[in-house]
């Protein structure tokens, strides 16, 4: 599935790493995670079901901005879905703040938050 929404980040959006592995959120174009052995990076998994435009990571998950679809949840180990957030604008931006989870747009219009 393509994604043709316009994005406020090009390239790689951010990265963050959990034991042997490195999500790297590349815009439009998805979410890559790399498995760290020796000196070696190996990709593993591009997920393009959806855009991930920022990423956060809590105990084992990794939240992801994925625009129009909101903000999806997934498992570190297995890489499934845990749960879909949707929210009423298009999320580019995720934060955890303690026990919660803030999910910002980004435009150049205006500025909306919602905490989850």
């Amino acid at each position: 599935m393509m994604h043709t929404e316009t994005a406020p980040f090009n390239g790689i959006a951010g990265a963050v790493r959990w034991g042997k592995r490195i999500f790297i959120a590349c815009g439009s174009g998805g979410l890559k995670v790399f498995e760290l052995n020796g000196d070696k990076a190996e990709l593993i998994a591009h997920i393009t079901e959806f855009p991930a435009f920022d990423i956060a990571l809590r105990d084992g998950f990794i939240a992801i901005a994925a625009g129009k679809e909101g903000i999806v949840i997934l498992d570190t180990d297995s890489l499934r879905p845990m749960r879909v957030f949707i929210a009423h604008f298009p999320v580019h931006s995720v934060l955890w703040s303690r026990e919660r989870l803030i999910a910002r747009t980004i435009s150049t219009n205006s500025s909306n938050s919602r905490v989850l």
